[in-house]
């Protein structure tokens, strides 16, 4: 489920061209986020199943992410 949460930041950076949180420089700053359930913001042109897909990756409960095959068959499907 780790490598579905980092595959869901990776669509992120795919479309938001940049890092995730680029004002926050430490590591730990970066990590209280992501454990309070904040996620960068979505561009909002993104597409709405790529969205759909990439926050169900990147869901704060693990057993609530996509296993590897239904990402696959997701991004089939777009």
């Amino acid at each position: 489920s780790s490598d579905i949460y980092c595959f869901g930041v990776i669509m992120w950076e795919l479309v938001g061209r940049t890092l995730p949180f680029p004002d926050l420089i430490w590591p730990s700053l970066i990590e209280d986020k992501i454990m309070r359930g904040i996620r960068p913001t979505v561009p909002i042109d993104t597409r709405p199943d790529y969205v759909r897909l990439m926050e169900k990756c990147w869901s704060q409960q693990p057993e609530d992410r996509p296993t590897s095959l239904q990402v696959i068959g997701s991004l089939e499907s777009m």
